[in-house]
């Protein structure tokens, strides 16, 4: 297919889509399982309790008579306590904790040596701590009697679990203490005997932190001594956890691609049906295989993707993702189904969570963009469906149909790693780039103005474009050309941020954004003229004129022109621009600069010019205004010339200081004075510092201040990469649009609106390169035209954009001069009379102008239509002559575009409203096709005068129709329908998933193929033809 082809099937396409408070899991009793009458044997078995699931904690509680017999427990358990009755008849209470993993035992043994009495229970809870399970536990011995006292714990945080654990040395049972719920109770004789031995295990929720209180058990009779033990098991502290940015899945056949965002680990849960109640226990860290209810864990890490193969065809899997921090808390999930299936129908389907997916996309070069309500931009593989990038996430979703276009974007980029040294880098740190400009403007790649340049940075899920800002002595259009910007996170000492990238070679990007207060911690280049305190700048002493690019130190004062500026500075790099007047005194041209300053005037000052000009001096000033009140800390000999501009640097890094000046254009030498003074750590002022003598005369042509760590850190830009040439661009549900680059998905510009609630109609545009003379007079960019669905009936808008920038170019009633309700069809562009055409609602009363031909250059009207409520496209026949639009009464009118009058004597009566868009046959003119509400598929001729109908099929629920060498239209049915061009027989009709989400509007890349999507958040790819 031609481009010329591609671009007029696009444009079709589409018009026709037009911090929280921290909390604690419950703990909660999960069983419990014990051993009765055991009697004196060499081992108790205890089963593990019924329903104990991965990262539930168990609590054992073993008794034996007497104390001297050893109990060997099982490896898997950890010994917590072990509390010996040596008086009387004597005993033993041993307490052990596990926490479950996915594959307990069924059950677990204990060993004694020769005893006369053994038996025990286990507690399971869920919900407890793995880490630290067991907040506190006391221990206590029971003279012989009939109440067991179990010692109080002291808790540390709210919603502990009390767990008591009683044993005597006879065999009765326990009457538990007040308040508490008994988990088992069992002795190892039959009761009531003076023999052998007894333990109860009971557990009650504190929600309250501090003591618990003695916890006492009682039995009935045959006293004896005892030993009881009391623990508080943990809760898992929770702090609320997001869920992932998003989640999607690509299957294809046997295989499934799970994809997510925003997560640096998550643990992916997979079944055959949807989700219920599965979900990660809170403080249960998860490996591949482990079961969670009915579902198992296929996947743990930080990857932003997994790929599994091997599945069964036909079968729908269920993935939920959940995002995990540290403890390990888990989000609520997000739930995503795949469903590979063999064979070419579909080739592939892709899956987000978060609403319909009725919007087929739009297709170029291989990739399918879309949207859906989960409010991201997607971008798609036509081959197999594999994302191409991070879904964009906007502010709402975005309804209608991206627009698609070519050479509207960045062609090259370059990667620029910042590296650090030894020394670690702040994040806002400064960092210069250097690279040869003028080989690129030489082939062709960039503007000789710099404008097309531009600073992004990818922290992993979104792009972010940077200030960035010329180096004071470079120029664009050079092979040393250098720009500074800021690091946006913090790199460790010798490590590396490759999230940083030039981008260049689109001459409609617009101005770029070049603040250098967003790329320094201070600057001034001095372009004002009025009082120096009008732009922050405190005089300290003598005078200081500014003329509009420069600031010059004057007055008859003996002493140091001193002027200071609010910049708080600890580790510190402060450069400048100066000057020293040969036409006074030798004595008179100090220049310096100085950080570190306090309010009241102490602080590091670097000098140049001092001394009859041959040194180079560090002092520390000890007042504004005093030239007495300082010390000479450090000096070099250095000769400057006068009347000669001049760099002059000096840094503050820790207790080390530098200073350096050289004639500004030659190379920058090192360090020429380097000394160390603990006397400042930190200040609140920089400071200007010249002159001596009268008439002084020193002069600065800018200052900048930054961030410094030594060494610093370096920036390179590697080898140059190739992007394509393609843009999207869109609107979304609260006003804001979106141009992203279609190669690399990061977002070139986002503006939200003034004025516009919603934008629900796909954007148009109108492609400079195929327009007319007087359009390309007019602008030197692509036009990208967008129109509102305000929810007032009279105030709606389209607005003409600059696709470079975003800038608004104009706005049709901008000033609410006309009645305009809602826009929902796409503004429809004719290249031949630089013309726009826009549908809307008719007003509350339904007698309002809905149909708008306006002059695409200006936004001024041309003409007005009242034909009532109009919520479908308008469209334009292909010899441009003709405008189709239908009202939602049922009326379809055909308008002449040369006289800018209705065509028909009358419109043709459909009996329902038009839905979507007309389609023209693409080889018998005139010939058009559509889709009603009331479920039919229609196919007129259009005579010249009116329409004579040639058929009618119904479909229920259909979609716009696509026209290739058949008629393709979605259906409520769950179905894809094709219709015969000549007939509207319903010739196939192809299920798509299990049948029960209704089809949406129809799409192609190049008439091989078609995609169409669902309510069900899911798009498909087809290829013909169907079978």
């Amino acid at each position: 297919m031609t481009m010329k082809g591609r671009l007029a099937l696009a444009l079709l396409l589409a018009l026709m889509l037009a911090t929280p408070a921290l909390a604690e899991a419950a703990i909660a009793f999960r069983a419990a399982a014990s051993k009765d009458v055991n009697g004196s044997a060499g081992s108790i078995v205890i089963n593990v309790p019924a329903g104990t699931v991965k990262g539930d904690v168990m609590v054992a509680l073993i008794s034996v008579r007497p104390y001297t017999a050893t109990i060997a427990a099982p490896a898997a358990f950890t010994p917590l306590t072990r509390v010996n009755q040596t008086t009387g008849t004597t005993s033993s209470l041993a307490v052990y904790t596990r926490v479950a993993s996915s594959s307990e035992p069924a059950s677990y043994t204990w060993t004694f040596s020769a005893n006369t009495g053994n038996a025990g229970g286990i507690l399971s809870f869920s919900g407890v701590d793995n880490g630290s399970p067991v907040d506190d536990w006391q221990t206590a011995l029971v003279a012989s009697g009939t109440s067991f006292p179990a010692p109080s714990v002291t808790t540390t945080v709210a919603n502990t679990m009390i767990v008591t654990g009683h044993e005597f040395a006879s065999s009765m049972r326990f009457t538990p203490p007040a308040g508490m719920t008994e988990a088992f109770d069992v002795a190892s004789l039959a009761v009531n005997n003076v023999a052998g031995t007894a333990v109860e295990g009971s557990y009650v929720l504190q929600a309250a932190v501090g003591a618990s209180g003695t916890k006492t058990a009682t039995v009935t009779g045959n006293a004896d001594t005892a030993a009881t033990a009391t623990l508080a098991l943990r809760p898992v502290v929770c702090s609320a956890v997001s869920d992932t940015g998003y989640a999607s899945a690509t299957a294809t056949s046997g295989q499934a691609i799970v994809y997510w965002a925003g997560a640096s680990n998550v643990t992916v849960l997979r079944k055959t049906s949807a989700f219920g109640s599965e979900r990660p226990a809170d403080g249960v860290a998860y490996v591949v295989g482990d079961p969670v209810g009915a579902a198992s864990v296929v996947y743990s890490g930080s990857a932003a993707t997994f790929t599994q193969t091997g599945l069964t065809n036909g079968t729908a899997y269920h993935y939920k993702v959940f995002v995990r921090d540290g403890t390990p808390c888990y989000s609520t999930g997000t739930e995503v189904k795949a469903s590979p299936v063999a064979g070419a129908s579909p080739a592939w389907s892709y899956s987000m969570a978060g609403g319909s997916m009725l919007n087929p996309g739009i297709t170029g070069y291989g990739t399918i963009y879309t949207s859906s309500n989960a409010g991201r931009i997607v971008s798609l593989s036509t081959a197999d469906g594999t994302q191409s990038w991070t879904p964009v996430g906007t502010a709402a979703a975005v309804q209608g149909t991206l627009t698609w276009v070519p050479a509207a974007g960045f062609e090259y980029r370059r990667n620029v790693p910042v590296t650090a040294g030894t020394a670690a880098v702040p994040s806002g740190y400064s960092v210069p780039v250097t690279f040869d400009h003028a080989s690129l403007v030489a082939a062709g790649k960039s503007l000789a103005s710099g404008n097309d340049v531009r600073v992004y940075y990818w922290d992993g899920g979104a792009w972010t474009q940077l200030d960035r800002v010329l180096d004071e002595g470079a120029s664009w259009n050079s092979a040393t050309t250098t720009v500074w910007f800021q690091t946006q996170a913090a790199i460790g000492a010798s490590g590396s941020d490759t999230g940083y990238y030039l981008f260049y070679g689109y001459p409609g990007a617009g101005a770029p954004p070049a603040s250098a207060s967003n790329v320094y911690l201070f600057y001034d280049d001095f372009a004002w003229s009025d009082a120096p305190a009008n732009h922050g700048w405190t005089v300290r002493n003598s005078t200081w004129t500014a003329d509009g690019s420069k600031v010059t130190a004057g007055g008859t004062a003996y002493d140091f022109a001193v002027m200071s500026h609010p910049v708080s500075t600890g580790d510190a790099i402060i450069e400048a621009r100066a000057l020293g007047l040969g036409s006074v005194c030798s004595d008179c041209r100090h220049i310096g600069v100085g950080l570190r300053f306090s309010d009241t005037g102490s602080g590091y000052i670097g000098i140049g010019y001092d001394y009859d000009t041959t040194l180079l001096t560090i002092i520390d000033q000890r007042a504004w205004f005093d030239s007495n009140q300082y010390a000479l800390l450090g000096s070099v000999a250095q000769t400057l010339a006068a009347d000669t501009w001049h760099r002059i640097k000096f840094r503050a890094i820790g207790t080390s200081l530098a200073d350096k000046a050289w004639v500004d254009g030659a190379a920058e030498p090192g360090w020429q004075l380097s000394l160390t003074d603990a006397t400042y750590a930190s200040g609140t002022q920089i400071v200007l510092s010249g002159g001596w003598d009268v008439p002084k005369g020193s002069q600065w042509d800018w200052v900048k201040v930054r961030r410094a760590v030594d060494p610093e850190p370096t920036a390179a830009a590697a080898a140059e990469e190739g992007l394509g040439t393609t843009s999207l661009f869109g609107g979304d549900q609260s006003g804001w649009v979106y141009h992203v680059d279609g190669t690399t998905g990061f977002t070139l510009w986002s503006t939200q609106l003034s004025g516009a609630d919603a934008v629900q109609a796909a954007t148009a545009v109108q492609l400079r390169s195929f327009s007319d003379a007087a359009f390309q007079a007019a602008y030197t960019d692509d036009v990208i035209f967008v129109a509102t669905r305000n929810a007032s009936s009279t105030s709606n808008k389209v607005f003409a954009m600059r696709a470079g920038d975003g800038t608004v170019l104009w706005t049709f009633n901008g000033t609410g001069t006309y009645n305009v309700d809602y826009i929902v069809g796409m503004p429809y562009v004719d290249y031949q009379r630089n013309r726009l055409y826009v549908t809307s609602r008719a007003g509350a009363a339904g007698t309002q102008a809905s149909l708008w031909v306006l002059d695409a250059l200006t936004g001024a009207l041309v003409q007005s239509f009242a034909l009532g409520h109009l919520e479908s496209s308008a469209s334009l026949s292909g010899d441009y002559g003709t405008l189709y639009v239908g009202d939602q009464a049922g009326s379809l009118y055909a308008l002449d575009t040369d006289a800018v009058a209705l065509k028909w004597a009358a419109p043709y009566a459909l009996g329902s409203a038009l839905k979507g868009y007309v389609w023209e046959d693409w080889s018998v003119a005139g010939r058009i096709y559509f889709s009603t509400a009331d479920g039919n598929v229609w196919c007129l001729q259009d005579t010249g005068t009116g329409a004579s109908q040639e058929w009618k099929q119904p479909v229920a629920g259909a979609s716009s129709p696509l026209v290739l060498d058949s008629l393709f239209v979605g259906s409520s049915d769950g179905t894809l329908h094709q219709l015969n061009l000549t007939s509207g027989v319903d010739e196939k009709q192809v299920t798509l998933g299990d049948g029960t989400a209704t089809v949406g509007d129809v799409s192609t890349e190049d008439g091989t193929q078609l995609f169409v999507g669902t309510t069900a958040g899911t798009l498909y790819k087809l290829p013909l033809p169907l079978p």
